[in-house]
């Protein structure tokens, strides 16, 4: 098939998945709940979510929610310190 042929059947078969910015913003939210502490549950939610909207924002129409996901992460992160840090206050 010549080349414009190809091209019309990738647009139509292989049609690309649209996702709204739900999920990025799901995201940040669970980050921020994650810095509630002993909210371990929360935080492995946080993080597979997160990591799944990052991976699904590397396209262009959601291209400007990536820091959502980014920001969702790193509020994880700082969750899961914070959520030590008070375990050993509570332990020791």
């Amino acid at each position: 098939m010549c080349p414009a042929c190809w091209d019309l059947r990738t647009r139509t078969v292989n049609a690309p998945e649209r996702h709204g910015p739900a999920l990025p913003i799901i995201g940040l939210i669970l980050g921020v709940l994650s810095l509630l502490p002993a909210a371990v549950l929360i935080q492995i939610v946080a993080v597979v979510v997160n990591i799944i909207a990052f991976g699904r924002t590397r396209e262009p129409p959601n291209q400007s929610l990536r820091w959502m996901a980014i920001a969702g992460l790193a509020l994880t992160g700082v969750g899961v310190v914070w959520g030590g840090i008070v375990a050993m206050m509570f332990v020791g």
